[in-house]
């Protein structure tokens, strides 16, 4: 599954759904639920932020390229 690799790669999974077109996918919201439970078994190895977390986090990266 995409989420476990993202995880074990420490990279970004980036869920994009907007709830008047996922309620009419998946009423139940079950994606949601399979994300959030597999970020909880995932422990300190997996986070749910926000954006403003990720561009603070991209920002403070060292290996990063410098801008030109």
């Amino acid at each position: 599954m995409a989420l476990d690799w993202v995880i074990d790669h420490r990279a970004v999974f980036d869920f994009l759904g907007h709830p008047s077109c996922l309620y009419v996918t998946d009423p139940d919201y079950l994606a949601i639920e399979l994300i959030c439970e597999q970020v909880k078994k995932a422990g300190s190895k997996a986070a749910i932020v926000d954006l403003g977390t990720l561009a603070k986090r991209a920002k403070s990266r060292k290996d990063l390229p410098a801008k030109k």
